[in-house]
C-alpha cells in the first residue's frame, strides 16, 4: 500500500505535507515513520471533513474532544508534579471556579471541584461575581455600598487551596 494521496486545498501546510510525502524514501505506510503516518491521517481526515455540506464551521475539529481530554489528563499530571500552581486574573479565576456564581464563602478548594494537582493560589482583580473563599457579611457590605466598584478592579483576591 502507498502513502497517502497529495493534500488538497489552499491550507498553509498543505504544500509542506505534499513536500514531505515526496521525500519518503519507502512510499508505503509501512515504511514511514509512525508519527509521519499518524499525523498525516490525521490531517487527511480533517480535510476531507472540511470538504463535506456536513461540516461547515470554519475551525470544525472531529478530534476536538479527544484531544481536550489528552490535554487535561496531560497538564494534571504536570501540575502534579509543581509544588505550587498560581494563577494571574480574574478569567482565569472563573474558569477554575467553572464561572458560576457560588456563596461568597464558599471554600475555594470546594470551588475548585476536585481541580488540585498541587497546592493552587489565584490572582485576581474582582471583574465578576464568581467569588469564593470570602467573608459572605464583607462581600454584602461591599455590594451594598457600591455594587458597580466590586467588578471594575477596585478590589482584589488572593485565593488558596491550602
Amino acid at each position: 500500500q502507498s502513502t497517502g494521496e497529495p493534500l488538497e486545498g489552499e491550507g498553509e501546510d498543505v504544500k509542506q505535507w505534499n513536500t514531505a510525502i515526496e521525500s519518503l524514501p519507502d512510499k508505503t505506510w509501512f515504511g514511514a515513520p509512525w508519527l509521519f503516518v499518524e499525523c498525516y491521517m490525521y490531517r487527511y481526515i480533517h480535510s476531507v471533513l472540511q470538504d463535506t455540506t456536513h461540516f461547515q464551521y470554519p475551525h470544525f475539529d472531529v478530534f476536538r474532544e479527544e484531544k481536550q481530554r489528552g490535554l487535561m489528563s496531560s497538564l494534571h499530571d504536570q501540575l502534579s508534579k509543581c509544588d505550587l500552581v498560581l494563577f494571574k486574573g480574574d478569567l482565569n479565576y472563573r474558569k477554575l471556579v467553572n464561572d458560576r456564581t457560588w456563596s461568597y464563602d464558599t471554600r475555594f478548594g470546594t470551588a475548585l471541584e476536585g481541580f488540585s494537582p498541587t497546592k493552587v493560589c489565584a490572582l485576581r482583580t474582582v471583574k465578576s461575581d464568581s467569588i469564593v473563599g470570602c467573608d459572605k457579611e464583607r462581600v454584602e457590605k461591599i455590594l451594598s455600598e457600591d455594587r458597580d466598584s466590586m467588578f471594575c478592579g477596585s478590589y482584589a483576591l488572593i485565593s488558596t487551596n491550602f
